[in-house]
């Protein structure tokens, strides 16, 4: 895991911490293909029924295609290295939690892409 990585992990399990949402870190994903493959995190239940797969890489293809159930998102190291609560309820509400009413955190605001139920 480079430096940058390890900044992203490290904002996201505080965000996860604070906001109260699981993290994974790292992932082990199943590709389209059958084959498994390490992902640097997993969002759970946001962005997909399982969840959304992190990379501190921008690059669209640094992951190979991926099954229903996954969002994926190519994050810029520089913007993702520090949690800051706002910023990740706003990306967390416009991503939509998948899943019971309920489950969802007390700070969630459903969006565009709001699953609840699902």
């Amino acid at each position: 895991m480079t430096e940058a990585e390890a900044n992203v992990v490290t904002a996201w399990r505080e965000a996860a911490e604070d906001l109260g949402f699981q993290f994974t870190s790292p992932f082990i994903a199943l590709a389209l293909s059958g084959q498994a493959f390490e992902a640097l995190g997993l969002v759970h239940r946001f962005g997909g029924r399982i969840g959304t797969l992190i990379s501190a890489e921008p690059s669209a293809d640094l992951y190979p295609p991926v099954g229903d159930g996954y969002g994926v998102s190519y994050l810029d190291s520089r913007g993702y290295k520090r949690y800051e609560k706002e910023l990740w309820i706003q990306m967390l509400c416009d991503w939509g939690f998948w899943g019971e009413p309920s489950r969802a955190p007390h700070w969630y605001k459903p969006g565009p892409h709001c699953h609840l139920g699902e």
